[in-house]
């Protein structure tokens, strides 16, 4: 025989708990997808900046590689004989390989901009240490414009070194 206890009971969730579960589970969903929005972000600026890192010391190596009669760099043919406070200019792809000349414009692959500054050169402080500025901005698309200064970027990785090309 069945209890009286039991006799007007119905088993199962009230319509309260379903909606509130609902809100639990959407908001958890939501937080979730906000996360991985902010650690693709994250990753995606990192990687920028561990490239654009190699990319400035590419360029310092490439730089200080250089003798003190050389007036091109060997490797990107970066100008030591600056003639005034125009910056020079490289393009680079996704992976840092160069994708034109030094000073040419900007092609579809280009994703990061290497804009070098060396002072004019005096030819009666020739063997002076010479101060360069190297700035590696991305992506190169936001200032395609290579005779200038960047000024727009969303990452930007920045060296200011100084040269020793004096004779030995």
């Amino acid at each position: 025989m069945r209890s009286l206890k039991n006799r007007g009971i119905k088993r199962g969730f009230s319509l309260t708990e379903v909606v509130l579960s609902l809100f639990v589970v959407s908001f958890s969903i939501l937080l979730i997808i906000g996360l991985l929005h902010l650690s693709v972000t994250s990753e995606k600026f990192t990687i920028g900046k561990t490239v654009a890192t190699g990319l400035t010391s590419s360029i310092y190596s490439d730089l200080v590689s250089a003798s003190a009669q050389d007036s091109l760099t060997l490797i990107y043919r970066i100008s030591l004989e600056s003639q005034d406070n125009t910056p020079q200019t490289l393009f680079f792809s996704e992976d840092g390989q160069p994708t034109g000349e030094i000073n040419s414009s900007m092609t579809k692959n280009s994703v990061y901009r290497a804009t070098i500054g060396l002072p004019p050169s005096d030819k009666n402080f020739e063997l002076a240490p010479t101060t360069v500025r190297i700035l590696i901005t991305w992506p190169a698309q936001t200032d395609p414009n290579p005779s200038e200064w960047p000024t727009h970027d969303s990452g930007r990785v920045e060296v200011l070194t100084t040269l020793d090309r004096t004779l030995f």
